[in-house]
This record gives structure tokens, sequence and C-alpha cells, in this order.
């Protein structure tokens, strides 16, 4: 679950003089600078690159998809695929003066046909190759676990498992895929709350509709606050740090920015009214 209480000193400071520019009152101000900050929080919450701000969300939607696909190809590998099988499958049995020799080629290729999987994981232990088991199909039960021994939402490095039916792996990466925008769904409930436009959220992320909660706190006296929460289930590998102090960053910038031209707008009116 990632939560940030709006109330950093850092965006009190640059917020303070702008609400004196634009002539807001606190609350009015607050709910205001609340949907600004959703849309960053929502451009900084993967999937995104480097510059998220300046990043378009058909350039997002890709990303996530070639990430979902590339960690699905390194977790699930086509037992065929494995060259030292796809040799062994491929070879002839050799003779010796009309004897069979049972080579490493036959021996695998021998447990492959009698689908002795348990036995051909071992042998391929003792060669070295340290493959986290053979499975039947790529399910995403199986990504789901490898998921959660990993980090940053993706599956954990160290798992590799060698599926049977390679014709799993192509459906499971389209639904996984589908399910690209879901994080970033979790601030949706904010967005509505707050009154930001559906335009601003494109498609890919509001086909999962407005999740995650909201509270607005604004007429508490002395310290008006918003609490956005995302607890979206993938939310528990993301860093609150890289994502919520990002975009609160980002707003005090906006903000110290949009005071500084307003002021400097004033300071033209000004001197055309002195002319």
């Amino acid at each position: 679950m990632m939560v940030t209480r709006w109330n950093d000193k850092g965006w009190k400071d640059a917020g303070a003089e702008l609400r004196r520019w634009k002539k807001m009152d606190v609350p009015t101000f607050v709910r205001h600078r609340g949907r600004v900050l959703d849309q960053d929080l929502l451009r900084w919450t993967p999937p995104r690159g480097k510059r998220p701000g300046s990043e378009s969300w058909p350039s997002m939607k890709k990303r996530g998809e070639k990430t979902v696909e590339r960690d699905c190809k390194r977790l699930f590998i086509p037992i065929r695929d494995v060259p030292l099988i796809k040799d062994a499958l491929a070879a002839r049995e050799t003779k010796v003066s009309g004897v069979r020799v049972r080579s490493l080629h036959s021996r695998i290729k021998a447990l492959f046909r009698a689908q002795n999987w348990n036995e051909l994981e071992r042998l391929l232990f003792k060669l070295g190759f340290k493959y986290s088991g053979i499975i039947g199909n790529a399910s995403e039960q199986v990504h789901d676990r490898a998921v959660r021994e990993g980090s940053r939402g993706r599956p954990a490095r160290h798992k590799r498992y060698l599926v049977i039916e390679k014709s799993s792996i192509a459906p499971l990466i389209s639904k996984l895929k589908s399910h690209v925008g879901r994080l970033k769904s979790g601030w949706g409930a904010a967005a509505r709350a707050l009154g930001v436009p559906a335009r601003n959220w494109p498609a890919w992320v509001q086909r999962h509709g407005a999740n995650g909660s909201f509270q607005d706190r604004t007429s508490v006296p002395d310290r008006p606050t918003l609490i956005f929460i995302n607890n979206d289930q993938a939310s528990k590998d993301m860093s609150q740090a890289e994502i919520v102090d990002a975009a609160i960053a980002v707003n005090e910038r906006k903000m110290v920015i949009e005071a500084q031209k307003i002021w400097e707008h004033e300071q033209r009116k000004l001197q055309r009214a002195m002319r």
C-alpha cells in the first residue's frame, strides 16, 4: 500500500506564496493542487521511463507490455528450446558393433519420451543447470509466486522454469499485458473525488476502474490534509520514496514556477500602467 499525507513542509512553503497570488482560501487551494498531484502520481507510477513528465501515455503502455513479455520469457523457458535437450531430441542413437550406446543425448531423449520429468530435472541439476523446476504449463499462479519472491513487482531473477507446453506461454503473456495500468489506477479514487477529468486518464488505465482510496481532511483547522492511498496488490512492491516523494517534489517545483510567472505577469502589468 502506498500512502502519502500531502502536508509536506516543502510544498507548504511553495504553496503559501502561490496561494497568495491566486487568492484562494487554504482548503480550496489544497484541493486544487491535489488534482495536479494526482496527475503526477499517475505519471510517476510504473510503467514509466526516466522522464515521466514528458513521456506519452502510449509510450508508457508499450514500456509496460514489453516488460511483461521480457519477464515472462525469462521466467518460462520452453523445455524443447534448451540447447542440450534440443540437441538430444534431434540426435540419433549411436551403435558400436551393433550394440546401442546410452549416450547423454539418448538418456535425455529416453527420459523425455517417458515423461519422467523428475528424473530429467535431477539429471539437469547434476549437469549444472539451475532451473527452478519443470512444469507442464506457464501459469499466472507460478508467475505471481515468482513476483512475491522478487522486487519492484517483477519476478525474482533467479526463478526460471522449464515449460513442457510451449503453447501456454503466449496466452499468459497476453493476459498479463492486460494488467498493465492497474497499479496506476490505484490513484483513481482520489482523481474521481477531486474532479480530475476522465480525459486526463488513458483508456488502458481507466479499464481497471477508479481504485485506491482517498480522504479529504481540508476542513481540519490549521492542518488541512489530503490522503491518497494506492492499495493495489502490486503497490507493496513499489518504493514510496521513489513515487510519492518524487511527485510531491515535482509539484513543489511547479508551484514555484507558477508563482514566478504570475509575479512576472503582474510586474509587466504594473510597468504598463506606469507608462
